[in-house]
Order: C-alpha cells, then sequence, then structure tokens
C-alpha cells in the first residue's frame, strides 16, 4: 500500500511542476463549461480563446461582485453561475467582511472529497510507512454545525450550512471522518463537542482534523474532561470504557492524549498558522505530527 501511495504522490508532484499547463487547461475546461451560463454568455467565455482574453474580460473580483448573481440564485433563476443544479449552500464564516453563501453543486462535491483524499496521503508519503496506521483507525474533523436553515423560494429552497458542518455531512461508512449524524447534528456548540468527545474516546482516533485553535480547545477539553462532564455521560454509554478512562484520570490528574488515542499521529490544521503552537501541540500530542493544509470555505 505504502508504494502505490508513494508512486501516486510522485505523479501528482510530476503533475504540479506542470502547474501552469493544467491550470490552462482546467481554465479553458471551465469556461466550455460554463460558456452557456448568465455569467458566461455576458462576459463572452465562448470567444475567449487565451489567457489575456480572459483576464481583459474578468477583471479580479471580489464577493460583492458575485452576490447579484448569487441573489438571483436564491431567487429560484437557473443557468446563473453554472448550468448544474444546486445541491446545497454553504455559507463561509465571515473571515473577511460578512458571511457569504455559495452555492454547490454534486460534481463539486464529488471534487472537494477526491482532492481532500489527497492530504492524507501526502502525509503518508512524507512521513514514511509507519504512517500507514492513521488508515485503521478513526478520523475526526471537528465541525460547525451542519443546519444553519435554508436559502431561496419555497419550491428551490436548500439546505445551508457551515462550510465544515458541510464537510461533515459528506462523511460516510465507506470514508468516514466525522461523528454519526445524531451527533453532527446537534446545533449547541457545547454538546455537540461533548457528544463528539465521548463518542471517539471509545474509539482508536489515529487522525484529527480542523481549525488550528478549535483542535487545541477540543484537546484542552478532554484533558480536563469537560470538568467531569465526559466520565459522566461515557459512564452512561460504556461502563467498561469509562473505568478505564477514569483510572487514567486518577494516575495523572487529568486525561493524557497520548494514554486516550495512542495511535493519533496525523494532526491536520487549517485556517491559521499551527507551527506558532507547535510546542503546546507537543506537549499535548506527543506522538503526534502537525500537518498544514489550505481548505478554505470557496475551495480546496
Amino acid at each position: 500500500m505504502y508504494e502505490k501511495i508513494k508512486n501516486d504522490m510522485e505523479l501528482w508532484f510530476k503533475d504540479y511542476n506542470n502547474l501552469f499547463q493544467l491550470q490552462e487547461q482546467f481554465l479553458f475546461s471551465l469556461l466550455d463549461h460554463f460558456k452557456d451560463t448568465v455569467i458566461g454568455k455576458e462576459r463572452g467565455y465562448q470567444s475567449i480563446k487565451t489567457i489575456e482574453q480572459f483576464q481583459e474580460k474578468t477583471q479580479i473580483q471580489d464577493y460583492s461582485d458575485i452576490k447579484p448573481y448569487i441573489d438571483r440564485i436564491i431567487a429560484g433563476e437557473q443557468n446563473v453561475i453554472s448550468p448544474a443544479p444546486i445541491n446545497c449552500w454553504i455559507q463561509t464564516s465571515g473571515t473577511t467582511g460578512n458571511p457569504k453563501f455559495f452555492p454547490y453543486s454534486r460534481k463539486y462535491i464529488h471534487n472537494f472529497l477526491k482532492s481532500s483524499s489527497l492530504i492524507p496521503k501526502n502525509f503518508i508519503y512524507r512521513v514514511g510507512s509507519q504512517a500507514l496506521k492513521i488508515l485503521k483507525g478513526k478520523t475526526l474533523l471537528i465541525h460547525a454545525s451542519v443546519n444553519s436553515g435554508v436559502l431561496g423560494t419555497d419550491k428551490n429552497s436548500k439546505k445551508l450550512s457551515l462550510v465544515s458542518g458541510w464537510a461533515a455531512t459528506q462523511s460516510s461508512s465507506q470514508n468516514s471522518f466525522a461523528p454519526p449524524s445524531y451527533i453532527q447534528e446537534i446545533e449547541n456548540w457545547e454538546e455537540r463537542i461533548l457528544k463528539t468527545a465521548v463518542y471517539y474516546v471509545q474509539k482508536d482516533l489515529t487522525r484529527l482534523m480542523g481549525v488550528t485553535t478549535y483542535l487545541l480547545m477540543f484537546l484542552r477539553e478532554v484533558e480536563n474532561g469537560f470538568d467531569g462532564k465526559l466520565l459522566a455521560e461515557l459512564e452512561k454509554e460504556n461502563l467498561e470504557r469509562s473505568i478505564i478512562i477514569n483510572k487514567f484520570f486518577q494516575e495523572d490528574g487529568k486525561l493524557k492524549i497520548s494514554k486516550i488515542w495512542k495511535n493519533l499521529l496525523f494532526v491536520n490544521c487549517t485556517g491559521i498558522n499551527p507551527y506558532q503552537y507547535q510546542k503546546v501541540f507537543q506537549q499535548i500530542v506527543p506522538q503526534g505530527t502537525l500537518f498544514q493544509s489550505y481548505i478554505g470555505s470557496e475551495g480546496l
């Protein structure tokens, strides 16, 4: 398996070295795909044959330039930005300015999951065959609520989620990286994160993913046992495991992550530079390796 992953990643990096050519091919495939949309006709996508023509017709823009088109989609108009039917809406966290809304289709979901699968492969490729252990255990994405309401008219309304909440809903039994749906759908943040911890202290967690500061918060809360709530909730579900966890707590005065999840090797941080917190992470997860990836709300 390691040799296959190694070969896959070496092919990927070979492509990466031809990035300009690949991006050019991708750009023109997008222009062809979107040429008959409202925005494609307005900007003459069909007539664009060079990058210079694209730059001339499509100036650099921000969300306020796209928002009128977004509003038309919300109102029920079809084929505005993309010919594909809208599957769901994602709300960004509003890192810069107000929260923004983006429509997504099934094709985007497919591309997102395909792209995100490269992250653990890249980790294994860089760390070595010993990192294959991460594939045998569980993965956890610390996520926001999967339900932020709906957007659109009654006939065309679609579910709205924060980006990490939406990503959690793409988890499946074949590709699991989030807790079960009954936990994902808990709207109260503190209750959801507690239930998430109770679920995963019963599992062999090998990969932890999310925004850097969220991961630190989660690990700290587990260490202090959520002020006693973790053991109380765990006892209701799994008495045998609660006895073991309680023993860890009695021995160390806190729940050491290295004892609860001894195979937690992959700490995948996004959004905020994790390396400024490297010493803290090393204290909490001494057996883990920090790995930074850039998963923005607008794409991977």
